[in-house]
């Protein structure tokens, strides 16, 4: 059912001991039987998020999976992390899920113990899972109305939900975060709650929380106007 790949800035000693750590937490064997394919795009020579990401996307394209995982090298992540992912995309089969998120209606799930938000822009990198089908489809939208010299890739995503009417789900609690890990590699240090998830599940594992019957919540749609300048027709 899923593949996965690791977008890794290998440029960065820091960063390579942190894939190290995420192959460690996830499991060699959970790899092994859990995952299609696993792949690490390292990018050597700093050529920014934008062709590392769409190397990630790309390479689901040659798996057999219905679902592709793209993971960033300094995220954090939960026990049973791949067996999550598979509850997760058997609850929204037809939806992009972003394992992290840090809108501030996530501490109203919290506070409602809700398993789901909707956020129509909610596609952070840190941890984003696509159906196949979507793949091609979002790569040939982004070519065609994406400026190349854009670097957010997240943000592509996000504009080709949004144009698209696409539904973008993040789990609650997180199953990913940013915590405890290297400075952004792409200038994105900003406050500590900028890049932490607003709840993420720490030790507790996923498949102890019902993900297809719980409660779901929406969120409005915060993507900035001036992506919108990269857009063209």
């Amino acid at each position: 059912m899923l593949s996965m790949a690791i977008m890794h800035g290998a440029f960065n000693e820091r960063r390579r001991a942190c894939v190290e750590g995420l192959v460690r937490k996830i499991g060699v064997k959970q790899i092994q039987d859990l995952l299609f394919d696993f792949t690490v795009v390292q990018d050597w020579h700093k050529q920014g998020p934008w062709p590392v990401a769409r190397e990630c996307w790309t390479r689901a394209l040659e798996s057999s999976g219905s679902h592709h995982l793209v993971l960033q090298d300094d995220a954090t992540i939960c026990e049973d992390f791949l067996e999550g992912c598979l509850a997760l995309i058997a609850a929204k089969p037809d939806n992009p899920i972003s394992l992290y998120s840090n809108r501030k209606i996530c501490e109203k799930a919290k506070a409602e113990d809700a398993r789901w938000v909707m956020i129509p822009d909610g596609t952070w990198g840190v941890a984003m899972i696509l159906p196949k089908s979507l793949i091609t489809e979002f790569l040939d939208w982004s070519d065609r109305h994406i400026h190349p010299t854009f670097r957010p890739y997240d943000s592509r995503l996000a504009m080709f939900c949004v144009k698209q009417k696409i539904e973008v789900f993040c789990p609650t609690p997180s199953l990913a975060d940013h915590e405890g890990h290297a400075p952004s590699l792409i200038g994105n240090d900003r406050t500590p709650r900028s890049r932490t998830a607003r709840w993420f599940i720490g030790g507790q594992s996923p498949l102890d929380l019902d993900w297809k019957g719980g409660k779901e919540l929406r969120g409005p749609n915060n993507l900035s106007s001036t992506y919108w300048k990269h857009y063209r027709d």
